[in-house]
């Protein structure tokens, strides 16, 4: 197995090679060399902390990608990813130099298992016969500008085999007793959440509205609503956080579930069941917080 590494001071020198017409610097790539990430762009956790860059994926002649978008570095291992509202790349550099790339491939897939191929750098792109994926710096104040202008508000996708392209959204109008589901992502529309930096989860443009439980009767678990804010709002959390899958947790002890997914008739809209977290039995599911 080829050992994977990062280039010299993380990915700084990704981002500060620019091609033409680029608003960034426009300074020749730096040597490939073994480096860890930069401290300066890591957050409190040592995590690299995600930036603002001019990207562009392009694939077979198909661009998918050409806006600001997100670019992640992923640690040591010498992965980084771009990301745009519903496609994404990532690109793994090798000791040689070289690099593989591969993509979500359909929009809202959460998982890059398309190939794009062997890549070499060009500036602040790897291109390959296949493949363009570019990653262009912004000035400081410009990628000031554009974070002010990056929306809040997010999806939930679940971390689980076979439902890579579906989200949580609102059964119906986003109103008051209206069942949180499980179904195919309706982009805009199931871009609803936010997610605060305690893991607090909310609705996002709508204060008058919060995440809530209702009892189906019979003695079932509990179903996620949305409903009134009351004068307490009882406080549901992405167990994840920014950047990590974790499951939704409800005062009480509980956890998201969705059982229909493991039955053999079941079909989206899947309610999200909400069990005791501790119940091994229960299939409690993981999200992804994107936006």
């Amino acid at each position: 197995m080829r050992f994977l590494l990062i280039l010299a001071a993380g990915t700084a020198a990704l981002l500060a090679c620019s091609d033409s017409g680029n608003a960034g610097p426009t300074e020749p790539a730096a040597p490939q060399q073994a480096a860890g990430p930069d401290p300066a762009a890591d957050n409190s956790e040592g995590v690299p902390e995600k930036r603002l860059v001019d990207c562009e994926l392009t694939v077979e002649g198909t661009t998918y990608i050409d806006e600001i978008c997100e670019f992640s570095p992923h640690g040591e291992e010498g992965e980084f990813q771009i990301s745009s509202v519903e496609y994404f790349a990532q690109v793994s550099i090798f000791e040689d130099g070289s690099a593989w790339g591969t993509w979500n491939g359909t929009a809202n897939a959460t998982h890059a298992q398309t190939p794009l191929g062997d890549l070499t750098q060009d500036g602040a792109c790897w291109v390959g016969k296949r493949a363009r994926v570019c990653a262009r710096a912004l000035s400081p104040e410009a990628e000031k500008q554009a974070r002010a202008a990056w929306p809040t508000a997010g999806w939930l996708r679940p971390d689980a085999p076979f439902y890579w392209q579906q989200c949580l959204g609102a059964d119906g109008p986003l109103e008051a007793g209206a069942p949180i589901v499980l179904r195919p992502c309706k982009n805009k529309r199931d871009r609803i959440f936010e997610l605060g930096k305690d893991g607090t989860l909310t609705i996002a443009d709508r204060p008058d509205l919060c995440l809530d439980l209702e009892a189906p009767g019979m003695q079932k678990p509990p179903i996620l609503i949305v409903n009134t804010c009351g004068a307490g709002p009882a406080r549901f959390v992405h167990a994840g956080g920014a950047g990590r899958s974790g499951a939704i947790r409800a005062p009480g002890g509980l956890c998201s579930t969705i059982p229909e997914t493991e039955e053999e008739d079941g079909a989206a809209p899947y309610s999200v069941v909400m069990e005791p977290c501790e119940d091994s039995s229960a299939g409690v599911m993981a999200f992804d917080f994107t936006n």
